[in-house]
């Protein structure tokens, strides 16, 4: 299994953001998640990763 999916065990690729959603400073230093889906949030909106509201 480990053959035929070695990509799965590497670490992905870190995200980057400019803040467009929510300040660096409401979560840097926060839990690990946190941080992480605050990145997301931002980086999703920034690079148009979103779906429109109906």
């Amino acid at each position: 299994m480990e053959n035929k999916f070695s990509g799965l065990a590497e670490k992905s690729q870190e995200v980057m953001d400019e803040g467009a959603i929510l300040p660096p400073a409401l979560y840097e230093g926060t839990r690990g998640f946190i941080e992480s889906v605050a990145k997301q949030i931002n980086a999703s909106y920034e690079h148009n990763i979103f779906d429109e509201a109906p």
